[in-house]
C-alpha cells in the first residue's frame, strides 16, 4: 500500500494492517451511541493509552465506509465537504504519509487540510507523546508547525510531506474541477483552492520552495476557465 492511488478493498487493507502488527481502534469517547466514531489503526510501539478503543475489524470497516459514503452523498447533491488529516505521530514514515495521502483522493473532500500533530498537556494523548515533544513553545501549538518528532522523520520532514500532500491532493482536485460543470460549486472550490495555495500558511512554508510548472499550468487553466464562466 505504498502506492498514492487510493486502496479501499478491504482485504488489501487488512492484510497490510495486520503484516505490521496494527489492531483496529477508535477513539474513545469520539462516537455516540450505536457510532463508532473515529476509527483509528493501533500500531505497535505507539499505545494511545486511554485515546483509543479496540473495535472488531467488521466495525471498522462499516465505519471505514459510512465515512466514504458521507462524503459521496455530500459531491453528488453539490454540497461542500472537507475533513482534516493529521500528520507527524511518533511512528510516522514516508509510507504511512502515502498511505494518508492516498485515503484523502479516496474520501475526495473539496477542502482536505493536512496538519501537524499538537498535543496540548491536557490532552489524553500527551502521556504518549510527551516523550517525542521538542518544543514547549506553545505559540508553534497551532496544528501547523510540527511540535512532534517522528522516530524516523524529522521536522524539516514532516514540514516537506505536509506541503507535499497539499500540493498531490489539490493537484488532483484540480484536474477535476477542469471537468466540473459550471456553477457555484465550482467556482468556490476553485476560489478557495487558489486562496490555500496562495494567500494560507501554506505559501508561508512554500518560502524558499518553487511552485511546480504543472502546478502554475493547472491554476491558469483554471483561471481562464472562471473567466469564461
Amino acid at each position: 500500500m505504498a502506492s498514492a492511488e487510493p486502496v479501499t478493498d478491504h482485504r488489501t487493507i487488512r492484510e497490510w494492517a495486520e503484516a505490521r502488527g496494527a489492531k483496529p481502534a477508535c477513539v474513545r469517547g469520539a462516537g455516540g451511541k450505536g457510532d463508532t466514531g473515529m476509527i483509528r489503526l493501533d500500531f505497535p510501539g505507539y499505545s494511545g493509552g486511554d485515546s483509543l478503543e479496540p473495535i472488531s475489524w467488521d466495525e471498522w470497516f462499516k465505519a471505514f465506509d459510512e465515512n466514504k459514503l458521507a462524503l459521496q452523498l455530500l459531491n453528488e447533491h453539490d454540497l461542500i465537504s472537507e475533513t482534516s488529516f493529521v500528520l507527524g505521530f511518533p511512528h510516522e514514515t514516508p509510507e504511512r504519509v502515502k498511505e494518508t495521502l492516498a485515503l484523502a483522493k479516496e474520501y475526495d473532500p473539496d477542502f482536505a487540510h493536512f496538519l501537524a500533530i499538537a498535543p496540548w498537556p491536557y490532552a489524553a494523548m500527551w502521556k504518549d507523546l510527551e516523550p517525542h515533544v521538542v518544543s514547549r513553545d506553545w505559540r508553534r501549538y497551532n496544528l501547523i508547525d510540527p511540535v512532534v518528532k517522528p522516530i524516523a522523520m524529522s521536522l524539516r520532514d514532516i514540514d516537506d510531506a505536509i506541503i507535499d500532500c497539499y500540493r498531490k491532493f489539490y493537484f488532483s482536485k484540480g484536474t477535476q474541477l477542469l471537468a466540473m460543470k459550471p456553477g457555484f460549486r465550482r467556482e468556490y472550490v476553485f476560489k478557495s483552492m487558489k486562496l490555500i495555495m496562495q494567500s494560507s500558511f501554506v505559501k508561508k512554508k512554500m518560502l524558499g520552495r518553487a511552485m511546480p510548472e504543472e502546478v502554475k499550468t493547472l491554476l491558469a487553466a483554471l483561471g481562464r476557465q472562471s473567466a469564461a464562466g
